[in-house]
């Protein structure tokens, strides 16, 4: 299902539009599940056996729910469905609970980072930080996965023009009576880190592989991010290996976080 799911010829298109459209859709694991999300499923039964699978689009998340099930003449058929109906509704409350607290999450980190920056040049240059990382991880999937941004790939570009200009006028601010100016290419992006996570106040005390390497990696967490926040369906069969790649780097992020902060090496 996920691979018709996720593919784009007619022919996967036509087999969705069945199973969006199916006689059976709220009988089974759908029953209970909120009925504005877009849902699929294929049902199938014999004399003891019923069976669903369906795959369910929250406002966050896509994903699929299987259940294969033989009574054996110990309950009902009544009873046997309504399992399928609990379960379907309890498994998708989870991922609506992940979510929502992942949103909250991500919302009160970003609230306490924002609240130590102790300067208005701070907050400037952390702006001017996060828009770049959106572009930058925004650019590398439009020439790396266009297919899986192909759903949203207009509303990219959009955004990478907005924010493009948006950096551009917040760094001629921040130059403005600064010792240290942004500068071209690597040297602003160094910059950047010395403004928003050091107390340097001169650039060549910034460890420069280290900055750029701390750089690199936040562009490939906000890029594993956005596939799985804004492109769920099409990032769906790659987002076990997104996940596990968004951990890893964040791990190493807060490595060379602790690096930068110590001014080491």
């Amino acid at each position: 299902m996920v691979a018709i799911y996720t593919a784009d010829d007619y022919i996967s298109k036509d087999m969705l539009e069945s199973m969006e459209n199916s006689s059976s859709k709220r009988k089974k694991l759908l029953k209970n599940i909120n009925p504005n999300y877009t849902a699929y499923n294929k049902t199938g039964e014999l004399i003891t056996i019923e069976n669903d699978l369906a795959l369910i689009e929250t406002d966050k998340s896509a994903f699929t729910i299987s259940l294969l099930t033989d009574n054996q003449d110990y309950m009902d058929k009544a009873s046997q469905v309504n399992l399928m109906n609990l379960l379907g509704e309890k498994v998708t409350k989870a991922f609506e609970s992940f979510d929502e607290e992942y949103i909250k999450d991500q919302e009160r980190k970003e609230e306490e980072f924002y609240e130590r920056l102790a300067t208005d040049n701070k907050k400037i240059a952390y702006t001017i930080y996060k828009n770049q990382i959106f572009v930058e991880a925004s650019k590398i999937l439009i020439n790396t996965s266009p297919n899986t941004v192909k759903p949203i790939r207009a509303n990219f570009e959009e955004l990478i023009g907005e924010s493009e200009d948006l950096v551009g006028k917040a760094i001629d601010i921040l130059n403005q009576g600064s010792n240290s100016p942004t500068g071209d290419e690597d040297i602003w992006k160094i910059n950047l880190i010395r403004l928003v996570f050091t107390d340097e106040s001169e650039l060549k005390n910034i460890n420069k592989d280290l900055a750029l390497a701390f750089y690199q990696n936040d562009i490939y967490v906000r890029a594993g991010k956005i596939l799985l926040e804004k492109a769920p369906k099409t990032s769906l069969g790659i987002r076990n290996e997104l996940i596990k790649s968004i951990r890893e780097a964040q791990k190493i992020r807060s490595q060379l976080d602790d690096i930068i902060k110590a001014n080491r090496g």
